[in-house]
């Protein structure tokens, strides 16, 4: 039996000890970089302090700060770079290890803890947070999957991914991916620590969490890291050159009144909240831009090119998703005589049919902005690939964008979310998800 008894563990930096539940042992709230705070605020990562004694790894930390309009997770922090690692109770070798990246827009998301009050608080699709409850708690998933599975925190919107770079040498691009990068090198180093087999990592993530899946294949820095990659409802074509987030930075800027960059250093949360949502419309309402407001950058340095590109010099395999209603989500957040001004200013026809206005509407987006670009992705990529539709629904409502993460981080019994989960750990142990590799318009599976 590997020995899977205690909860304190070794890391390079110092030992943890962590807690259980009824599914997992869990390690919260690991540091795996320097806090990114004062002058490290808008710079890449660096690696952590070491520390001495038992650090208590018990309890989630805080998210990253962000705006709480749509998705947005309160309990924040600037000093947000953590990871948490959840185990089986029991297994008798190294297990394969599941790297979690989270969607939000690049603008959005976490995996803290949601409320430190006492009282629950309910957020978005009805779900109501306990005290000290996580956003993604992974221990069903890595029980049920027998897997090691790593969630982390990367820094969004303004302290991620803005280009403040061309005003100011000071402040670094892309840092938000130069956390993913930071957290999967930690996970590496560390996990065998765990029970964690450092020679089968699948890093895998959904929506930005997919895109930044894509940006790590990309990476020079990161190949050898990690060997197999799921791909979620991926924003593949939401990147900006230079030249565009230079310009989107310059509206940031007027938007927002600030005329020295040494105010972002203190700018008020309330203030940066209201900057960004008004932008955010900006760019949608105004622009017809239906990329997230804060993109990876193509700098030429990380990012050399653009991942649906560059990706195919990867051989690694790749299984790569869609649900079948992805854009349902964000179009039921619109008021009905808007819908046809979006349409409009995305250049989106909408083709007759039975299904509401809204409905159409929504599908011939998700085949825009997710359908069409994922097999383009697959038409030259090197390595093994797989797609799948996820089309299980939830009635009243369709198979919408993150109804598979839903199901599978908090479903225990559900038909979904045993599928999907099963799929996710046979290709982590075997590489095969079970079913044949991609070929256009004929080897793909759907769940339903």
């Amino acid at each position: 039996m590997f020995k899977n008894d205690d909860l304190i563990r070794k890391t390079n930096y110092g030992l943890v000890k962590g807690t259980e539940n009824e599914f997992a042992k869990m390690f919260l709230n690991i540091p795996f970089a320097k806090p990114p705070v004062g002058e490290l605020m808008f710079k890449h990562p660096l690696p952590p302090e070491k520390w001495e004694g038992i650090r208590d790894a018990t309890k989630g930390g805080k998210n990253p700060v962000q705006h709480l309009g749509n998705f947005g997770i309160p309990n924040q922090s600037l000093d947000c770079l953590y990871l948490n690692v959840f185990t089986p109770k029991e297994f008798d070798k190294p297990l394969p290890v599941m790297f979690w990246i989270y969607g939000g827009a690049y603008s959005n998301g976490g995996v803290g803890v949601v409320n430190e009050n006492e009282e629950p608080l309910t957020l978005q699709h009805d779900k109501s947070y306990v005290q000290n409850e996580l956003y993604y708690d992974m221990s069903m998933f890595a029980e049920e999957t027998k897997t090691i599975v790593v969630t982390f925190n990367y820094r969004i919107n303004i302290y991620g991914f803005m280009n403040f770079n061309f005003l100011d040498e000071s402040f670094d691009l892309n840092n938000g991916l130069m956390d993913q990068l930071m957290a999967l090198r930690f996970t590496k180093e560390n996990i065998e620590y765990f029970g964690g087999d450092k020679n089968n990592i699948t890093i895998f993530g959904q929506s930005a969490g997919g895109s930044s899946v894509m940006s790590l294949m990309s990476l020079e820095e990161s190949q050898g890291l990690f060997n197999k990659a799921i791909v979620e409802s991926p924003c593949i074509d939401h990147y900006f050159t230079l030249e565009e987030s230079q310009k989107l930075t310059q509206r940031f800027l007027k938007v927002g009144h600030i005329k020295d960059l040494k105010e972002l250093y203190t700018i008020p949360q309330d203030k940066l909240y209201k900057v960004i949502q008004n932008v955010l419309d900006w760019l949608l309402l105004i622009k017809g831009d239906m990329r997230c407001y804060f993109s990876p950058i193509i700098d030429g340095k990380i990012l050399k090119d653009y991942p649906i590109r560059a990706i195919t010099t990867s051989n690694v395999p790749m299984l790569i998703g869609y649900t079948s209603n992805e854009c349902d989500l964000f179009m039921d957040e619109y008021p009905a005589f808007s819908l046809p001004l979006i349409a409009a200013k995305t250049n989106t026809k909408v083709p007759k049919g039975e299904e509401t206005y809204r409905h159409r509407l929504s599908d011939a987006i998700t085949e825009k902005v997710y359908i069409t670009p994922i097999k383009e992705a697959l038409e030259n990529y090197q390595g093994p690939s797989y797609l799948y539709e996820f089309a299980y629904s939830v009635p009243p409502k369709r198979a919408y964008h993150a109804i598979e993460v839903v199901l599978f981080v908090t479903e225990k019994e559900d038909k979904g979310a045993k599928a999907i989960r099963k799929i996710f750990s046979d290709f982590a142990y075997t590489s095969n998800p079970g079913w044949n590799e991609y070929k256009p318009n004929k080897e793909y599976f759907v769940i339903k």
